[in-house]
């Protein structure tokens, strides 16, 4: 049987892979192999950091040839794309790996292709980042590292003042310095096939991703191509042109791109995987089509059923509209907190999925992805489904007892 190497532990990936029949190895860090069961099918490799070429290449000194290299999550397809260079197999291209993590590279190959993007520069020293705004038109501006994710560590800055203040505490780098762009905060999802987008579904952020250090909720409703067929025209026309600029031929999308009030739409940025909390059961739900097994496909080159098309996917369904939110706590130990059964005794919610219990320890959030657990929605409009996720999401944080 063949084998393919997953570089990243992620288990609807795992179980795609196996869907098609092939032995999964995967290396990832030694403190989830601990707490993972044995699967059939799937060899499990820990290292000190899955993100390590050397350190995964020597792990691997044992094991037997693969016929693709792979990685389901964002930090871990340059290594998967250099490993594959490496052993000589089937991987994403390193030019299209760079282009979908580095922040300054997709941005550059973006504007360059004619779209609409915020302009950037890279901050190599957080000292000169006062000079440096002054050359994409000054304050406001969002920093951001250029290969981050889960809006950890984008900040906003307005003044001169922040940005030293910034300057001080800011860590790491290189950094990203972009100008600040408004509007309403969109994601596209969907699968590329020969560079056409045949799945497509346009989702709007119950609040911009950036706000989440300041509490904000981090959810999404998909939208209805009938109620909102312009933004499905425009999304559809934004995310093949971004992917042809990034090269981005085959696979899954997950872009996202801020509306403006003329209707157009503002490139923010693009990645090749699956999106994170229950974009993929959202997903599902409004086309029929699993991201998962799409990715899987793609990364094997196996051929399965074409996606419906973006607008036929959404009709069958259109008598519900589907959204996904993220369930917080207070930081500190949880002592009290709703049992599954009641969360979904809320109106519209249909699936609910708890991570955490009575006796965790949660820190403070800092990124999109830090959450107790998740829910879906399902309602007659965007209207009802927003509101629901809203409500379920507020009345749960204040029903959770931390100390």
């Amino acid at each position: 049987m063949p084998g393919v190497l997953l570089v990243g532990w992620k288990l609807p990936a795992v179980r795609a892979l196996r869907m098609f029949g092939v032995e999964v190895t995967c290396v990832l860090r030694h403190a989830e192999k601990r707490a993972l069961p044995v699967m059939d099918g799937v060899t499990l490799i820990p290292v000190a950091d899955p993100a390590d070429v050397e350190g995964v290449l020597a792990a691997l000194s044992w094991s037997r040839p693969f016929v693709a290299v792979v990685s389901a999550q964002e930090w871990g397809q340059v290594t998967a794309a250099v490993l594959g260079g490496v052993l000589g197999t089937r991987a994403m291209s390193l030019d299209v790996a760079m282009a979908m993590r580095d922040k300054f590279v997709q941005k550059s190959r973006i504007r360059s292709a004619g779209l609409d993007v915020a302009r950037c520069r890279v901050l190599p020293f957080v000292a000169d980042i006062v000079g440096e705004v002054g050359q994409i038109g000054g304050f406001p501006v969002v920093v951001k590292p250029l290969n981050g994710l889960g809006a950890r560590d984008t900040l906003r800055l307005s003044s001169a003042a922040e940005a030293v203040e910034w300057a001080v505490s800011a860590e790491g780098g290189p950094w990203l310095v972009e100008e600040f762009v408004a509007g309403s905060e969109l994601h596209l999802d969907g699968v590329v096939q020969s560079g056409h987008v045949t799945t497509l579904t346009v989702s709007r952020y119950l609040e911009n991703l950036m706000e989440v250090h300041g509490g904000a909720l981090v959810g999404s409703v998909c939208l209805s191509p009938m109620a909102d067929g312009n933004l499905y025209e425009q999304g559809g026309l934004l995310a093949e042109r971004a992917l042809a600029a990034l090269g981005h031929r085959d696979g899954v999308f997950h872009l996202e791109a801020f509306e403006q009030p003329d209707g157009r739409l503002v490139f923010s940025e693009c990645a090749g995987r699956v999106s994170g909390g229950r974009v993929d059961d959202v997903t599902r739900l409004a086309t029929g089509v699993d991201l998962h097994l799409s990715w899987a496909a793609a990364a094997l080159a196996e051929e399965i059923a074409a996606p419906r098309g973006r607008a036929d996917a959404a009709r069958a369904k259109q008598e519900r509209v589907f959204g996904c939110a993220n369930l917080t706590a207070p930081a500190g130990v949880i002592a009290q907190m709703p049992r599954s059964e009641d969360v979904l005794a809320r109106p519209g919610v249909i699936q609910c999925s708890l991570r955490h219990g009575v006796g965790d320890r949660l820190g403070r959030r800092t990124q999109s992805f830090d959450r107790v657990g998740e829910v879906v929605v399902a309602g007659a409009d965007w209207a009802e489904v927003d509101r629901n996720l809203r409500q379920c999401a507020l009345w749960f944080a204040s029903s959770v007892r931390s100390h």
